[in-house]
C-alpha cells in the first residue's frame, strides 16, 4: 500500500520564496520554536538575516477590549533563550520585548541592535529597568536609535503618574544616539497621556532626535515641549487630550524653521483653534507635510471650510506639499441668527485650493438636552459640520449623525455616533457598509427610534469588538444586542447602563440577547451594581467589569468584585431617589441634580467622588424620564393632544 502524500497538496512542495512570505505573516517567536527543527530547509528559511534581523518576542491576547496580554508561552520563551538566541543574537537589528521576558531576553551582546520597542510595561517596573539593568542601559547609550516605549494602565484614557515624566527625561538624557522616540503611541487604544508641563530644558548636546510620537495631557504640554530645544526635531506626532484655556501663557512665537512634519490630534472639543492652534502653525515656517484631527467649537462664528483653511493656514506655508485633515466644527447659535451653510457651500469652498478630493457634511440641530458632546447652555442650537481629506486617513471617525450620505473608509476603526434625531435601522446599514473594518463603536443618541419593526435586512459588524451604549436609548441596545438584527461575531465588550440592561435582556432571561451576551468578555457599567439572579450564567465569559463613562474613559475593577460597599450603597441609594423625583417632579433635570450635588457636597467628598459626572447623572435621569413622559417637542405642530398633565404643572408642581 502506497502511503506517500506526494499527489496531494503540501506545504512542503511550495517554493523557498512563497513559504518566505507565509512565514513572514506569523508571529516570529511561534515560527521560530514550532518550525526550526522540521528540516534543514526550514532551518534556513527561519534563520534567514533578513527575517530574523527583525525580532517580536511578545503575542498579543485580547481578554477584552481593555486588556490584553504580551507574553508568550514559558516553554516558548524558553526555547528562544535557551536555544534560538545564541546563535541569532549578532544578527538582530530590531527587538521587541515586554516586561515578563525583559531579563531572559537582554542577557547577549546585541551588536547590531538600533530599534527597541519595549510593550506592555508597568511605569515602576519599567523606571526601574531604565535606572538599573546594565545591559539596557548600555544598549540605550551606546546603539539605540530607535525607541517605543508602552507603558500599561487600568484606566483609559489615563494621565500617567510623575514617573512616566521622570522616564521620558532619562530617556531624552540617557539615549545620546536617539533619533526616533514613540513614547505611548505604539498603541492606539491605551489611550496613555503625559503632563510635561515642567519638564525641564534639554541640553542642546542630547538633541539628537529627529522624530517624536506622544500623547501630552493638555496643549501647554505642547508648547513646552516644542520650546526645548530640540534642535534636530523634523518630525512630530502629537496627540493632546484637552485643548483648554490655559491660565499661565507660554510663549507662542518663536519659529521652528528644521520642523518638516506635524501632525496634532485631539479628539475633545476646543474653543481654542483661533487663539492657540493657529499661532502655533504659523511658527512652522517650512512645514512640508501638515496631519490635524481635531473638533472644535464656537458661538456665533462661522464653520470651518476650505476658505477659512487657506486664508488661516497654507498662504503662510509656502513649503507645504502635503495638508490631511478631519475637522469637525459645532457652532453654538446663542446671540444672532445666521445662515447655514450647505453641504455644497463647503465643498465649493475648496475648489481650486488643492486640496485634492475632500468630504464634508453639514446638519443642524435645534438645542435639545439630548446631546451631550456639546455643551448648550443656552444656546438655541448648533450648526456642525465635519470636512475630511479623501480617501480618509485617521483610525477614528468622530461625531457622525444622520446627515452622513456614507462612502468607504477601510482606516476606520474607532466610530462615534451623536445625533438628537434617531438612528434607524436603515442608517446602520449604511454604516457598516461604510466602515467594514470598524472595532469600536459608541452611539450617543436618546432617541427613540421611530421604526420599532426592523426589516429583514441583517446589519453585519464583522470585526466590532467594542460597543458604547452608555448615553444611548434602550432601543439601541435591543438594535445591536438582538441577534436577528445585527450581526455582531466578535463582540468582547459592552458599556451599557444598568438599568438598560436589565430591560433589553428581561432581568437576564431574554434568549434574543443570550448569544450575544454569553460570549462578552468585558462589561462597563455606568454605576456600581449587584449580580442578580442569572447574571452569572447569562453572562458565563465575563473577564473584566468596570465602570465606563461617556467621556470614553473606562475604570477597570477587579474580577467579580460588585457587592457594594457603605459607601456604595448610599450612592445607589441617592440614584433611586433622584430616578423617583424626576418622575414626581415638574423641574428641569439640570436643577434637580445641582440641589442634589449642593446637597451631597456638605456632607462628604466620598459620595460626589462615587456618585459620577454630573454630566452621566444628567444623562440617565433624562432618560429615565423620557420613559414616562413624551419627547420635548421641536414644533407647535408636535405638541400633543390632549396636552399631558405634567405639561400643565407649574415648577412648583402645581
Amino acid at each position: 500500500m502506497n502511503n506517500s502524500y506526494d499527489n496531494y497538496p503540501s506545504i512542503f512542495n511550495l517554493p523557498n520564496e512563497i513559504l518566505f512570505i507565509i512565514i513572514k505573516k506569523l508571529n516570529i517567536a511561534d515560527v521560530i520554536h514550532s518550525l526550526v527543527d522540521v528540516n534543514e530547509r526550514f532551518v534556513q528559511l527561519v534563520f534567514d538575516p533578513l527575517y530574523i534581523q527583525n525580532l517580536n518576542i511578545t503575542l498579543m491576547t485580547i481578554k477584552s477590549f481593555y486588556h490584553r496580554t504580551f507574553s508568550i508561552h514559558k516553554q516558548v520563551l524558553s526555547n528562544i533563550c535557551e536555544n534560538i538566541l545564541p546563535n541569532i543574537h549578532d544578527q538582530v537589528k530590531q527587538l521587541v520585548i515586554e516586561q515578563h521576558s525583559i531579563k531572559r531576553i537582554l542577557t547577549h551582546n546585541y551588536s547590531q541592535l538600533y530599534s527597541l520597542s519595549l510593550v506592555n510595561f508597568k511605569e515602576k517596573i519599567l523606571c526601574k529597568y531604565l535606572m538599573d539593568h546594565s545591559i539596557l542601559r548600555e544598549l540605550l547609550t551606546q546603539q539605540i536609535t530607535h525607541l517605543n516605549i508602552d507603558i500599561q494602565s487600568d484606566e483609559v484614557p489615563v494621565l500617567l503618574s510623575k514617573i512616566s515624566l521622570y522616564m521620558f527625561i532619562l530617556i531624552l538624557t540617557l539615549c545620546q544616539r536617539l533619533i526616533k522616540l514613540n513614547f505611548c503611541q505604539v498603541f492606539s487604544y491605551r489611550n496613555s497621556f503625559i503632563s510635561i508641563y515642567k519638564l525641564p530644558k534639554i541640553c542642546p548636546t542630547y538633541s539628537t532626535l529627529m522624530e517624536l510620537k506622544i500623547n501630552v495631557e493638555t496643549f501647554n504640554d505642547c508648547l513646552c515641549l516644542l520650546n526645548r530645544h530640540f534642535d534636530c526635531l523634523s518630525k512630530l506626532t502629537i496627540n493632546v487630550r484637552e485643548i483648554k484655556y490655559e491660565r499661565k501663557q507660554i510663549n507662542n512665537e518663536i519659529k521652528f524653521p528644521k520642523l518638516k512634519y506635524f501632525s496634532l490630534t485631539s479628539f475633545s472639543y476646543t474653543f481654542h483653534f483661533d487663539d492657540y492652534i493657529i499661532p502655533l502653525l504659523h511658527r512652522m515656517i517650512n512645514l512640508e507635510e501638515l496631519i490635524l484631527f481635531l473638533s472644535v467649537i464656537g458661538n456665533d462664528s462661522t464653520l470651518i471650510d476650505g476658505i477659512e483653511l487657506h486664508n488661516q493656514v497654507s498662504v503662510h506655508m509656502s513649503h507645504l506639499n502635503k495638508f490631511v485633515f478631519s475637522i469637525n466644527t459645532g457652532i453654538r447659535i446663542v446671540n444672532n441668527e445666521i445662515d447655514v451653510p450647505s453641504n455644497e457651500d463647503i465643498q465649493n469652498s475648496f475648489t481650486g485650493r488643492e486640496y485634492g478630493q475632500v468630504g464634508s457634511c453639514v446638519h443642524f440641530e435645534p438645542n435639545t438636552p439630548e446631546d451631550t458632546t456639546i455643551d448648550y447652555d443656552q444656546a438655541k442650537g448648533v450648526v456642525k459640520s465635519h470636512i475630511y481629506s479623501l480617501p480618509y486617513q485617521f483610525e477614528s471617525f468622530l461625531h457622525l449623525n444622520n446627515s452622513f450620505q456614507g462612502g468607504m473608509f477601510v482606516n476606520v476603526q474607532r466610530l462615534t455616533m451623536t445625533d438628537s434625531f434617531s438612528f434607524e435601522h436603515e442608517f446602520f446599514k449604511i454604516i457598516s457598509d461604510s466602515f467594514p473594518f470598524l472595532k469600536n463603536l459608541k452611539i450617543s443618541n436618546m432617541e427613540p427610534q421611530k421604526k420599532k419593526q426592523h426589516p429583514s435586512t441583517l446589519i453585519s459588524f464583522p470585526h466590532l469588538n467594542l460597543l458604547n451604549l452608555i448615553d444611548a436609548h434602550d432601543d439601541y441596545a435591543e438594535q445591536f444586542l438582538v441577534d436577528a438584527n445585527t450581526h455582531l461575531p466578535c463582540l468582547l465588550d459592552l458599556c451599557i447602563e444598568y438599568e438598560s440592561l436589565e430591560i433589553v435582556t428581561n432581568n437576564y432571561t431574554n434568549d434574543a440577547t443570550r448569544p450575544y451576551c454569553s460570549k462578552l468578555k468585558g462589561l462597563h457599567m455606568d454605576e456600581p451594581y449587584v449580580r442578580r439572579k442569572h447574571f452569572d450564567e447569562y453572562f458565563p465569559l465575563l473577564f473584566i467589569s468596570a465602570t465606563s463613562y461617556p467621556n470614553l474613559s473606562v475604570i477597570v475593577r477587579d474580577e467579580h468584585t460588585h457587592l457594594p460597599d457603605d459607601t456604595t450603597k448610599i450612592v445607589l441609594e441617592i440614584r433611586k431617589n433622584l430616578k423617583h423625583k424626576v418622575l414626581e417632579e415638574s423641574s428641569s433635570i439640570d436643577r434637580i441634580v445641582e440641589e442634589a450635588y449642593h446637597g451631597i457636597n456638605m456632607k462628604s467628598n466620598d459620595l460626589i467622588v462615587n456618585l459620577l459626572y454630573i454630566l452621566t447623572l444628567k444623562n440617565t435621569l433624562q432618560k429615565h424620564r423620557r420613559k414616562t413622559r413624551p419627547p420635548v417637542p421641536r414644533t407647535i405642530e408636535q405638541l400633543p393632544s390632549p396636552l399631558p398633565d405634567v405639561y400643565c404643572k407649574t415648577l412648583q408642581g402645581d
